[in-house]
């Protein structure tokens, strides 16, 4: 089998046909899906060190149960968000703007219903422990940045957002609308919908790598894509995890680039414009896809899957070790609901349409 004990740890945030059921959301919810439900402590952990992270079960939680702060305005958004204190910011209603602010480590900004952000993006840099759900952020343009950004950060979730803008533009009128840039690992972006758009979502840096000693690890699960040029995601280095997400009416798929490992499972593709997903350079595991009306398109598959540390290459053994005390990890594929149930159930749920 090519899991190895590294992929068993991000998806122990466990996933099953019990998500099915609508729930009312907590602010103080907690990430339970991929990367996300990962110690930040570092990305190369291994050994007893990685299996103490995930025993710890030490996840992103934001800004947990802190006293709740309600902002109307962009001052009063750009103020509440900023710092490492643990904080919970609402935004009740509509706010617009031409700017991107940036969100401090140990924080959670949360949308009430119908909660948008105008022309007013949000960066996470340097940070850790960050949780951002249930808004929808539109039209944030070139010169500002992009709708969201991330960067050497960690322990980060995004979950039940939406993100679009228009296609009646040229391609750099609008910047991505999710990129996540060089050193960023135990990320999870979930339940979202990313749509109408020239540039989706890339992850890692540049097309060189990334520059410092943690790879990119990104989770990308139930989310809807629609209506995009590019980016569906694209990889330019390091892991992605990325199943049950639906793709419809999108240029291009997904793309590996430049040594990136992809693990694509349980996804629906619908009316794509080139291909499902391809290689430039990277390489993809891929397993119960649905292509609606699409060829298989030929790829480079990983020779070898993830090893204790994600620096380690495709080459070396991914041979599972045997640790002391009769440690028992879950089934890797109990996070998965059946490729049938993924578009219905995507439809569903991606997007802002929580209820706190």
């Amino acid at each position: 089998m090519k899991f190895s004990i590294f992929l068993l740890c991000f998806s122990f945030g466990l996933v099953s046909a019990n998500l099915l059921k609508e729930k009312r959301a907590s602010i103080s919810d907690r990430a339970t899906i991929g990367y996300a439900t990962l110690s930040g402590g570092k990305s190369t952990a291994s050994g007893a060190e990685l299996i103490f992270n995930f025993l710890s079960n030490s996840r992103t939680t934001g800004g947990g149960s802190a006293s709740p702060i309600i902002v109307a305005t962009l001052d009063e958004l750009r103020v509440a968000i900023y710092g490492t204190s643990a904080k919970v910011v609402i935004v009740p209603g509509s706010i617009t703007g031409n700017e991107v602010v940036v969100i401090g480590s140990n924080t959670s900004v949360i949308g009430k219903s119908g909660a948008t952000l105008n022309g007013i993006g949000l960066r996470v840099v340097n940070a850790s422990n960050v949780i951002i759900r249930n808004l929808k952020i539109n039209r944030v343009l070139a010169d500002t940045g992009d709708h969201i950004g991330v960067q050497a950060s960690n322990r980060i979730w995004i979950d039940s957002v939406e993100l679009w803008s228009d296609r009646d533009h040229d391609k750099d009128y609008y910047d991505g609308l999710l990129d996540i840039a060089n050193d960023v690992y135990a990320m999870s972006i979930t339940n979202s919908y990313l749509h109408d758009h020239w540039k989706g979502s890339s992850a890692g840096y540049s097309n060189s790598g990334d520059s410092g000693g943690n790879a990119t690890q990104v989770t990308y699960a139930f989310n809807k894509w629609e209506n995009l040029n590019s980016r569906t995601p694209s990889f330019r280095s390091g892991q992605g995890h990325i199943f049950c997400n639906y793709f419809l009416n999108n240029n291009g798929g997904i793309n590996s680039q430049t040594g990136a490992r992809l693990l694509i499972e349980n996804n629906v593709f619908e009316n794509m414009g080139s291909s499902t997903y391809r290689t430039e350079g990277g390489c993809i595991d891929a397993t119960g896809n649905v292509p609606i009306g699409m060829p298989v398109y030929s790829i480079t598959p990983c020779s070898m899957w993830f090893n204790l540390s994600p620096d380690l290459s495709n080459s070396e053994s991914a041979a599972l070790p045997t640790f002391p005390g009769g440690i028992t990890l879950p089934d890797p594929y109990n996070y998965l609901i059946p490729a049938t149930s993924v578009k219905a159930y995507v439809n569903r749920q991606a997007g802002a349409n929580l209820s706190f």
